[in-house]
């Protein structure tokens, strides 16, 4: 546009000096010369508001586009950042629905392991399958020795259990434990139930953890005692304990050990027999066995063994085994429980 203006400038002073030349470039002539001037002036006063008109439509043109090109983009921010929102509700929907099925889930599992631990600890189902937790922990090929003890948690009991990892291979539950007189074995049936005291000090495991562990396996036991200096052991080929509702009675196989002694002077003659403690008498002879021992046990009339009895004391109510020559005070005992 800013050229065709030029262009018609430049024709104008064209035409002009052509004038002048044919007017003889005489004074006579100034007349028309004056006359083509001012018609070069409105020429070009003409072409330049043609011009500015041009350049006004042309800046309005370029106005509206650019106005409309906003409004296009600001609609498409707006429709984006809209379907941005959706999609983010709908995800938070989907996200809050997966929470709670998680959690659903959860809460059925909590309800059907509880479940399945009750039919386990009832007898209802017996697992055979499921290896005892101790049992692991036997002596393998491997580049670090296992300590002497572990402690560890054994999910079907549902509480820490304390594995002699070296004696024998290793393998064996320890269910009780005396090395010092800070416990008290003296208590009710409650106690003895739910067991008492903490590894690796001095501790019950409880009868019925205990039955809940014998019933779904084979178990042999091993007492370890500590007599003036000496280690001695008792095992049982078999050992196991029946439910609360039969007072957790003793299940025992046959002896050998280091113990010594006249046959049948041992933990055998408690074979067969129920679990008495202060509160609940169960024993065969007339006397309450636990209170007059101040222990409890599977008392018959009343003992050969009170594993039980009350600490650093050499008398029948102390921690005794009776060998038929004499009474051994242990001032170190443990029973422990291995499957077969």
């Amino acid at each position: 546009m800013e050229r065709g203006f030029y262009a018609v400038v430049v024709i104008c002073m064209a035409v002009f000096m052509s004038e002048v030349q044919q007017s003889g470039q005489t004074r006579g002539h100034v007349t028309g010369t004056d006359q083509l001037l001012s018609s070069l002036q409105q020429l070009i006063t003409k072409s330049g508001i043609d011009l500015q008109k041009k350049m006004d439509d042309k800046l309005k043109q370029l106005k509206k586009n650019l106005q409309d090109s906003i409004s296009f983009f600001e609609d498409k921010i707006e429709d984006r950042i809209s379907q941005l929102q959706t999609d983010f509700l709908d995800r938070t929907v989907s996200l809050e629905e997966k929470i709670e099925l998680n959690q659903n889930n959860r809460v059925n599992v909590k309800n059907q392991t509880d479940t399945i631990s009750e039919m386990l600890t009832s007898g209802e189902v017996k697992v055979t399958c499921m290896t005892p937790v101790c049992h692991r922990y036997m002596d393998r090929p491997r580049s670090t020795p296992y300590p002497p003890y572990i402690i560890t948690f054994d999910a079907f009991l549902n509480r820490n259990v304390f594995c002699d990892t070296k004696t024998q291979g290793g393998g064996w539950i320890v269910i009780q434990r005396r090395t010092g007189p800070d416990v008290d074995f003296y208590r009710d049936w409650a106690d003895y139930k739910n067991g008492f005291g903490k590894a690796p000090g001095n501790f019950w495991l409880g009868n019925e953890a205990i039955h809940n562990l014998t019933v779904r396996h084979h178990y042999r036991l091993r007492v370890d005692m500590l007599v003036k200096d000496q280690e001695l052991f008792a095992e049982y080929t078999s050992f196991g304990i029946e439910d609360e509702s039969d007072n957790y009675r003793l299940r025992l196989g046959s002896y050998s050990g280091t113990v010594g002694g006249f046959p049948g002077f041992d933990l055998s003659y408690h074979n067969n027999m129920q679990f008495s403690t202060r509160d609940r008498d169960n024993d065969l002879d007339p006397r309450n066995c636990a209170s007059h021992l101040h222990g409890a046990w599977w008392y018959q009339y009343c003992y050969l063994a009170n594993l039980n009895g009350l600490w650093g004391v050499q008398t029948r109510k102390g921690i005794s085994w009776d060998t038929g020559f004499g009474s051994l005070y242990p001032t170190f005992v443990e029973m422990k429980i291995r499957k077969v």
